[in-house]
């Protein structure tokens, strides 16, 4: 295991995505969409995505909903409408609880977590702290805890 502090994060995960060969399944409080307010790292991880995609990478995302005409709703869904342009295939979390998960797995090998959401606050003035869990068989307890959420919504 390895922390990830900071704008570490996204290094990481960049370097995850562009190097996944299978599958990414994404579980994700708030995702800030591209475009002229987002910070250059949020843009780079869509398109990493997207080249992955490309790449004949299965992509599934879940997203928090928020609730109607909050700012994380408005943000969500736009950043869903350019997720799904890519090929991404998202999902948003409508049961009664908040999700607040966030995380990152890739290939079944390689698992992002904790405190970063996509989004400027967590690349800019949030303090954050995540991990990086390598070839673990915790990861498959992520990555069946995912299926299972995904099954959900």
């Amino acid at each position: 295991m390895k922390f990830l502090i900071g704008s570490e994060y996204f290094s990481a995960v960049d370097r995850l995505i562009s190097s996944a060969v299978g599958q990414i399944d994404v579980a994700m409080y708030h995702w800030q969409p591209q475009g002229r307010t987002a910070k250059p790292k949020v843009n780079q991880l869509t398109a990493a995505l997207k080249s992955a995609v490309a790449r004949g990478v299965k992509c599934r995302i879940i997203l928090h909903s928020g609730y109607s005409g909050s700012v994380l709703f408005k943000t969500n869904n736009a950043a869903a409408q350019k997720l799904r342009a890519i090929g991404a295939t998202v999902k948003f979390w409508r049961v009664d609880h908040t999700f607040h998960a966030k995380f990152v797995l890739v290939d079944r090998k390689f698992c992002a977590l904790g405190s970063h959401n996509i989004s400027n606050r967590a690349m800019g003035s949030n303090i954050e702290i995540s991990s990086l869990v390598e070839g673990s068989g915790e990861i498959r307890r992520v990555q069946d805890y995912f299926n299972l959420l995904w099954s959900r919504v």
